[in-house]
């Protein structure tokens, strides 16, 4: 999978590098966490050789209002799946043989970069059968079909699990996010209740010493 990126800012095209906090590639999937910068466009380019049933999927995990622009663009540039502003999506197509565009655009945030995952999945692979070397793929014997049944459940549990993740990270993102502000705002509070305190002993303070000085300055 090819990268590109790019932010528009005063009319003038510069070019981002692209941090990939995590990339996992195989025959069938391919899935990344990447960061989007503020006012940024990050575009990810697929070449399908075969036609095949594929899964988009994103979801934001930091950043802002955790929402993000998402467009997948078809070889012959028609848009297929145009979203702005989401948080997370799912996209199931039929891919005919070309280069797919996946682009996320910031450009809405002015301040907020966004912690982005994606991930892009074959729907129907190969038969096991066949991945095996049978000879005979339709001649499903009993332990390949149980072989199957174990397969399909283990693919069940690993995005279960990746699921699992990403939700975790982005409660985990939430409650430092909750965290950091109730410490702020406590430390603004004690600060508040010190300058109180001295300004309530810097007014005692003068008024007791104006008593006394009247008192001494008397005929």
């Amino acid at each position: 999978m090819i990268v590109k990126a790019h932010t528009q800012r005063n009319d003038r095209l510069t070019y981002l590098s692209c941090y990939v906090v995590r990339v996992d590639a195989s025959e069938h999937s391919t899935a990344c966490t990447f960061d989007l910068e503020n006012k940024g466009e990050l575009c990810f380019y697929q070449e399908f050789f075969f036609p095949g049933n594929y899964s988009f999927e994103f979801q934001v995990i930091k950043g802002g209002q955790r929402d993000v622009d998402v467009a997948i663009v078809a070889p012959d540039d028609s848009l297929i799946y145009n979203k702005e502003r989401e948080k997370s999506g799912v996209h199931n197509w039929q891919t005919t043989v070309g280069t797919y565009k996946f682009c996320f655009s910031n450009a809405f945030s002015t301040f907020n970069r966004k912690l982005i995952y994606m991930s892009l999945m074959k729907q129907e692979t190969a038969a096991l059968a066949a991945r095996m070397g049978t000879r005979r793929p339709d001649d499903v014997s009993a332990w390949l079909f149980v072989a199957k049944q174990i397969k399909e459940s283990l693919d069940v549990v690993v995005e279960l699990q990746n699921r699992y993740r990403r939700y975790e990270a982005v409660d985990r993102n939430n409650a430092m996010s909750l965290s950091a502000r109730v410490q702020d705002w406590s430390l603004y509070q004690s600060v508040l209740v010190v300058v109180i305190g001295l300004g309530q002993m810097i007014v005692l303070k003068t008024l007791f010493t104006e008593q006394q000085t009247r008192r001494f300055s008397k005929p």
